[in-house]
């Protein structure tokens, strides 16, 4: 397997020995679009088409906006701090033209991975084949760059 980071997207490439075995999972990435709201080479977006979600204390410069270009049937987003994740907020089904903007707690360097920032909220969401799949919101420490991490 193979990474690449193209900026708000990552891709990954999966040798072809391994897709039959992974499934989805090798094609999810190009659906899915976070960046942060820093991010926006246009300040003229208009942000009032978009649904904003809110965490319990929100942070000034972690505003991330969210979006997908096929559907995501149980969406949530979720507050990953302590044991056990809690959802924020959940849709039935997030269509490709809604958007949102997520009001996240900010970014913090993580102690163990000076690089990449601690994970503090995801989303889920369930797969064409009714997989359950997980994501950390995240950001690069280095430009401040966000992105979404696969986790279990």
């Amino acid at each position: 397997m193979m990474n690449i980071d193209l900026g708000a997207q990552k891709l990954e490439l999966l040798p072809l020995a391994e897709y039959s075995s992974r499934g989805f999972k090798g094609l999810v990435m190009q659906h899915l679009n976070c960046m942060g709201l820093h991010e926006l080479q246009d300040n003229r977006v208009d942000l009032s088409a978009y649904e904003h979600v809110y965490v319990d204390n929100p942070s000034q410069g972690a505003e991330v906006l969210f979006s997908s270009n096929t559907s995501l049937a149980s969406f949530e987003v979720l507050d990953l701090q302590g044991d056990s994740s809690r959802v924020i907020y959940s849709k039935g089904l997030l269509k490709p033209e809604e958007k949102l903007v997520l009001h996240l707690e900010s970014f913090e360097t993580d102690p163990e991975l000076s690089y990449e920032t601690v994970i503090k909220n995801g989303i889920c969401f369930r797969d064409d084949t009714g997989s359950l799949r997980n994501f950390a919101i995240r950001a690069k420490v280095m430009d401040g760059s966000v992105y979404l991490e696969e986790i279990d």
